[in-house]
């Protein structure tokens, strides 16, 4: 319970309610790009996705997206798509914007952030043929001070090895397969 002289004068609100529709489109655009087996437009729609949860750019500095009445008038007349606005929600931390662009950088075809409020994780979506060399990048990225900075405790940097059971690749069993979106 704050004090009333504590409360909020004004909400903002833009930033978020683009980024809901607009990833509500990325959603549906995604599944649509996973029957036709478009693997780099699934790429795109996630990095997009995580620029509007993005907190902190790939030098470590804040990151926001502009959302006031100018940039909409620029979207409007570029005819650009609503799926390509990432859209302002800021649900990220510095540690999982590292997380991502590692993942990125080391090769993924796109990643991004997944349960924010709860702690969250990072995402990759990989080719099978680089997902050793990801796992491995981004393992050493957790074990590393820079990391541990963003994290924001004092504690020591993870072992290596605890590093690298904090990357699980996900990969289909015997009999499992992709599930079908909805129709």
């Amino acid at each position: 319970d704050l004090p009333p002289a504590e409360w909020p004068i004004r909400f903002v609100i833009r930033g978020p309610v683009l980024f809901g529709l607009a990833e509500s489109l990325r959603a549906q655009r995604f599944f649509e790009a996973l029957r036709s087996t478009h693997l780099e437009r699934m790429g795109m729609l996630m990095r997009i996705g995580h620029d509007g949860d993005r907190v902190m750019d790939t030098a470590g500095r804040p990151y926001t997206v502009p959302t006031d009445s100018a940039m909409i008038r620029e979207w409007i007349a570029r005819n650009r798509s609503l799926e390509e606005c990432p859209g302002a929600y800021g649900a990220s931390t510095p540690a999982l914007d590292r997380a991502v662009d590692t993942a990125i950088q080391a090769g993924a075809v796109g990643a991004c952030l997944t349960g924010a409020g709860m702690g969250g994780a990072a995402l990759a979506l990989c080719r099978k043929t680089d997902a050793d060399a990801i796992r491995e990048s981004i393992a050493r990225r957790l074990a590393s001070d820079d990391f541990q900075r963003l994290r924001g405790h004092d504690a020591q940097p993870w072992p290596e090895d605890a590093a690298q059971t904090a990357v699980e690749e996900n990969i289909a069993v015997a009999g499992a397969g992709i599930l079908p979106p909805p129709a």
